[in-house]
């Protein structure tokens, strides 16, 4: 956990893209979270949002792992949902 980070501030698509790529080099998700200055559970619901499965173009095997863009994307729609309709 830090305190260099402003309490209920929301995660850029900048730092989501860190994230996705100190995943993919293997760090673990405490040193993830120090690198972004957010807390490990923030990272555990960050890969949770973003997580994907797709198929290995050789030989047709399954891997999961994080993508930036839909947790983004999911960010986007839940943030259109909280939108008010207009009177």
């Amino acid at each position: 956990y830090t305190i260099k980070r402003e309490k209920g501030k929301h995660l850029t698509s900048i730092e989501r893209g860190k994230i996705e790529a100190y995943f993919k080099l293997g760090y673990s998700k405490t040193k993830i979270a120090q690198f972004i200055h957010v807390s490990r559970r923030t990272i555990q619901r960050e890969i949770k949002r973003g997580w994907v499965e797709g198929l290995q173009n050789s030989d047709l095997s399954v891997y999961d792992t994080y993508s930036a863009h839909k947790a983004q994307r999911k960010y986007n729609d839940s943030q259109r949902k909280k939108e008010g309709n207009l009177k």
